[in-house]
């Protein structure tokens, strides 16, 4: 174990072991990092030696170690990281792989739960379905992103290319497997369903077809979270613990879509900031006040999966009500 000071050395070091399993893939990874032997990395892990200003600022940039978080660790400030800063989102393929960066990691965290409040449906499910998917990545180059040439263009369901579609797919399957906490309300769909209306409504939806072919699309991803719901897991293979998705319904509308990482090697925050770009933060602090928001949601929540099956059935047959009703007035239009 390394040795616990109250030194920037040693916050470091305690910043950098969150990032592997144990304190030898430290030492090897240093080791090749500043082409020295290891036991020049051992002494500078126990300080009897200590790091020079540049491989201080060579860890922290290859880790993400922000050390302001030390220096400012008994203030009120709090750190995060925006990933706009980190890379700006310019095409598709940029927001696709940075998504798959920032969750291939937490598939190798150890004893890991994600927790979610979300305001709308969390994207991991519409990186499922093809369709749905192609139309948040064209609401956002329109409204977010600001894609000059999606500004001009009506929406198309072959707009996203086979390879990034093929990119969302493995992140979807990176989620599914994952022991998640999901606090939904019934306005969950509300969002998609205003926007497939107000782009139809404007023409950018340029026919009726595409149109009803989101309503389908939006339908059967219900119906799968549905069968998700009840059998308390995202897959359908036997062998897979039930409880791994565990859902509640709670109507309170929370202003933004909150994620906790919860394992036992890191702990962090995500949360969104301009939708979808996202805030996040291992400070220790917010992690904790995090915990204790998410402890009195649940306490305060109605379980609909694997039990409940009253309060299930009527929360999924409000949201196929819902699309029904979308489904209605687009013929209609």
């Amino acid at each position: 174990m390394m040795k616990k000071k109250h030194t920037l050395q040693a916050f470091i070091f305690d910043k950098l072991q969150s990032h592997f399993k144990k304190t030898s893939d430290v030492v090897s990874a240093l080791s090749n990092l500043f082409n020295l032997h290891p036991d020049g990395v051992y002494r500078r892990i126990r300080g009897e030696s200590e790091l020079r200003p540049d491989e201080i600022e060579i860890i922290a940039s290859e880790y993400k170690i922000s050390i302001d978080a030390y220096i400012f660790k008994d203030s009120d400030s709090v750190l995060f990281q925006f990933n706009p800063f980190v890379k700006p989102i310019k095409n598709f393929d940029d927001y696709i792989n940075e998504l798959y960066a920032a969750v291939k990691p937490l598939s190798e965290l150890k004893g890991l739960t994600l927790l979610s409040a979300s305001s709308e449906l969390p994207l991991f499910y519409f990186l499922s379905s093809p369709a749905l998917f192609t139309f948040k990545m064209f609401v956002w180059a329109r409204s977010i992103w600001n894609f000059e040439h999606i500004q001009k263009e009506k929406f198309s369901l072959k707009l996203i290319s086979p390879s990034t579609q093929e990119k969302a797919h493995q992140i979807w399957d990176i989620y599914k497997v994952q022991n998640t906490v999901e606090m939904w309300s019934l306005n969950i769909l509300d969002s998609t369903i205003n926007q497939i209306e107000y782009y139809f409504s404007i023409k950018i939806i340029k026919s009726k077809t595409d149109a009803l072919k989101l309503c389908t699309a939006l339908f059967d991803l219900v119906s799968n979270l549905e069968i998700m719901a009840t059998q308390g897991k995202r897959i359908t293979d036997k062998s897979a613990a039930k409880d791994s998705f565990k859902l509640y319904h709670n109507e309170l509308n929370f202003a933004n879509n909150t994620i906790l990482i919860e394992s036992e090697m890191i702990n962090l925050v995500y949360t969104n900031f301009v939708i979808p770009d996202y805030l996040r933060t291992t400070d220790t602090r917010i992690v904790k006040h995090t915990q204790n928001w998410f402890s009195d949601i649940v306490s305060k929540s109605t379980q609909i999966s694997t039990q409940g099956e009253k309060s299930r059935k009527y929360f999924f047959e409000t949201l196929f009500d819902k699309i029904e009703r979308l489904k209605g007035r687009i013929e209609m239009g």
